[in-house]
């Protein structure tokens, strides 16, 4: 193999390994599956998963007719909600929050979460602000 084909063997490599390499970020999934409105809901934490790709907030919520129904209201990743003041101990299991979000358009129980009122008054932002 001469030096030219060996270099042009190493570029197609390196081109080919960066466009796979990005290919996962555009595998993000689309936000279409919830309503555009905003609605809110108070409920008990009951866990929180601050991680990647979203973070995760499953709110225990007593409904209309008293029964009650499991929230999951998905956030931004970790590291944006950190860029946004959240910490490990920001939300804890037990607390009583209010979430404000838009609604799944199936109707089912799952927002996607804009901001929390937290116990102490605070209102959390969990939406991407750049310049944070």
């Amino acid at each position: 193999m001469t030096l030219r084909e060996r270099a042009t063997v190493l570029v197609a490599t390196g081109a080919c390994m960066a466009v796979l390499g990005l290919a996962p970020l555009g595998a993000h999934h689309s936000m279409a599956m919830y309503e555009q409105k905003n609605i809110t809901i108070t409920g008990v934490v009951k866990r929180v998963d601050l991680r990647n790709p979203h973070s995760l907030f499953y709110i225990t919520v007593t409904d209309a007719q008293g029964n009650q129904v499991e929230w999951v209201l998905e956030a931004q990743p970790h590291a944006t909600l950190a860029s946004n003041g959240w910490s490990a101990t920001t939300m804890k299991v037990g607390d009583k929050v209010t979430a404000a979000g838009s609604p799944a358009r199936n109707g089912k129980p799952f927002l996607l979460v804009r901001a929390f009122q937290l116990p102490d008054g605070r209102t959390m932002s969990t939406d991407f602000s750049p310049g944070r």
